[in-house]
């Protein structure tokens, strides 16, 4: 004999019920959304704390290197402000060891500024730029990225000129004998090499050491040459660089406020 249990019969849901659950289901929902808000915001907050360290060491690093670079260049001016005195004076000696070392020193290699840009071309390209909720830094990543790029330019310039004016003049008219302890013994390098000359540490013995005519016209030019090549330095390092330093500065203070939030 089957048994027939009375099934329970629950009428309709009041009301209030709904509102419950309705409640109930929407705190759910909207707990997970924050949750992920702020999970999101942990790991951009992250995420540019670690581009602007990573961008305020390349800076600072950057920074010593150009300031490294502006005092060679200064003494390299220096040099080659003597060497135009001394020429317009003198005109050129063949066997004058002070002459030939300050042509020489002002005029036989170029160096210029490479700054580091791997962070920097990827917080830009890779549009990390909006993990950074401040628009001052944003626009002032702008704007160093762009006194980089006249930075680079400006090289390409000076470049062109040391190779195409600079350097030949210097290896059809000076005597490189004297540089053989750089390059051929290995004893020292280019930097230690002008450094003994100019204290008289290395005794210059080729009596052979500046080859230039002693012409009029061969001095107009070799002196247009020295005093073209200062004015290029001189400009690069008025006109780029001390800008470049302010703006990089600036840009320092903004990244360090950012590692500070």
């Amino acid at each position: 004999m089957e048994v027939h249990h009375p099934h329970s019969h629950h009428g309709p849901k009041k009301s209030k019920e709904y509102i419950i659950e309705f409640l109930m289901l929407f705190a759910a929902v909207s707990l997970g959304f924050l949750a992920e808000n702020i999970r999101e915001g942990f790991i951009e907050r992250h995420r540019s704390h670690e581009l602007a360290l990573a961008l305020k060491t390349d800076i600072e690093q950057d920074v010593e290197k150009i300031q490294i670079l502006n005092t060679n260049r200064i003494e390299i001016l220096r040099k080659a402000k003597l060497a135009v005195l001394d020429i317009e004076k003198n005109g050129f000696k063949q066997s004058d060891t002070n002459q030939y070392r300050l042509m020489l020193r002002s005029a036989y290699y170029w160096q210029y500024f490479e700054p580091t840009t791997a962070n920097l071309d990827q917080i830009i390209n890779s549009g990390s730029l909006r993990y950074f909720k401040n628009k001052e830094l944003i626009k002032a990543i702008a704007t160093y990225k762009n006194y980089i790029n006249l930075l680079q330019s400006r090289n390409e310039r000076e470049k062109q000129y040391f190779y195409d004016v600079m350097q030949p003049m210097v290896l059809e008219h000076l005597n490189l004998s004297p540089m053989d302890t750089t390059h051929f013994n290995g004893e020292m390098i280019n930097k230690d090499f002008f450094n003994k000359i100019d204290s008289g540490l290395i005794n210059i013995k080729s009596k052979n050491l500046i080859m230039f005519n002693n012409d009029p016209a061969t001095q107009f030019k070799v002196l247009n040459a020295y005093r073209a090549f200062s004015i290029n330095m001189t400009n690069t390092m008025r006109s780029y660089v001390k800008p470049y330093l302010v703006e990089s500065k600036h840009l320092v203070e903004l990244l360090e406020k950012e590692l500070e939030e």
